[in-house]
């Protein structure tokens, strides 16, 4: 579940934060490594289980703000909200993909 959802989130990260924003990759990864990290361990306490992946995506574009204070690492705001989406997206199809599973 870690390793998908490490996936996601760099695939996620190099089409935003690398492409649009002109990050280096390697800076990329480790960020995405570390929110995949705390996006798996983090059950965000939301009112439907439906809102769950946006949660984690917006999570996501929180840990990208404020990795975009370090004067390495620049975001800006329409990378934000893409992130989040494109994160968002992929924690829906993460949660389809393991109910189909049935685990």
């Amino acid at each position: 579940m870690l390793l998908t959802r490490l996936i996601m989130t760099a695939w996620a990260s190099l089409l935003t934060l690398a492409l649009f924003d002109d990050n280096a990759w390697w800076l990329v990864l480790i960020f995405s490594a570390f929110t995949a990290l705390i996006n798996s361990q983090f059950d965000l306490p939301l009112p439907r289980e439906g809102w769950k992946p946006l949660g984690k995506g917006f999570l996501g574009a929180g840990l990208a703000l404020l990795a975009g204070a370090l004067p390495i690492f620049r975001t800006t705001p329409g990378t934000l909200i893409g992130f989040a989406l494109l994160l968002a997206w992929g924690e829906f199809l993460i949660k389809k993909i393991n109910i189909k599973r049935g685990s």
